[in-house]
């Protein structure tokens, strides 16, 4: 064998290398995406023969497909997520930027929808506010672990009462089994119907129509995406003016959902 077949077979060698490199670059593009542990319909669900949809899933899938990259749906509990994004053990997850300590150190989309905290009350006595000074002397359910901001100096100084349940569909359940001890539950206005829907609770609770609080909800990643975020945010805002999101968010709510805009 000459030199030169010896060169040109160690180049198509090279050559062959590369291109191998290029294709699993560009074929192994994923994003492993966190749904939270049993998930949190509707903006992730967990099906019972495990397919996963849900708001927030839609929306990834629709923008990850026409972008290259496959999603990986893992369940991770809260307390670790954050570390795990951060040390690129886990990419992305839902997140509004306002429950999130040092939020600088990931990458936020664009709001997708809104979070809106409600409180559902019995329907047999209905709560409805329009100031927060209006809930003095009231008895609520709260999530365990959760800060509702403007509520705080009123649970410090007892003016009203909080009592902190593990997840919503146990506080909407206490709240219907206390028999009027509790005066409502602060649960996400979506989160809360979905709930009433799953369980036939319809006609024994309602929600107040001003929020306690509201906060856009996004996908937020880690660093290093910072490319896929802007090309997810410049999908996001077709989305939105061409009601492509809006007709995804229909697919999870029911009518009461529909009579409030969760558009952000």
């Amino acid at each position: 064998m000459t030199l030169s077949h010896i060169r040109h077979n160690h180049l198509h060698i090279i050559v062959l290398l590369v291109l191998t490199t290029l294709s699993v670059s560009t074929t192994a593009q994923e994003i492993r995406f966190n749904i939270g542990v049993k998930a949190y319909p509707p903006y992730t669900i967990l099906e019972q023969d495990g397919a996963i949809n849900g708001i927030m899933v839609d929306v990834l899938e629709k923008v990850a497909s026409a972008t290259g990259y496959h999603v990986e749906y893992l369940e991770i509990p809260r307390k670790r997520v954050d570390m795990m994004i951060e040390q690129g053990l886990l990419d992305a997850t839902p997140r509004a930027i306002e429950w999130t300590m040092e939020a600088e150190r990931f990458l936020f989309t664009d709001p997708i929808i809104s979070i809106r905290d409600v409180l559902f009350s019995p329907a047999s006595k209905p709560l409805q506010f329009e100031r927060i000074e209006e809930l003095v002397g009231t008895r609520l359910r709260t999530h365990v672990g959760y800060r509702y901001e403007p509520l705080e100096k009123y649970f410090a100084n007892g003016l009203i009462y909080r009592h902190d349940d593990a997840y919503e569909e146990q506080m909407l359940n206490n709240l219907i089994m206390s028999k009027g001890r509790f005066d409502a539950a602060i649960v996400d206005e979506l989160v809360g119907y979905w709930l009433i829907n799953e369980n036939q609770w319809e006609g024994q609770l309602v929600a107040s129509n001003n929020a306690i609080a509201a906060v856009g909800y996004r996908l937020m990643f880690n660093k290093s995406f910072a490319a896929f975020v802007k090309r997810f945010n410049a999908a996001l805002e077709d989305m939105k003016s061409n009601s492509e999101l809006q007709t995804i968010i229909d697919k999870y709510t029911t009518k009461q959902d529909k009579q409030i805009s969760h558009s952000f």
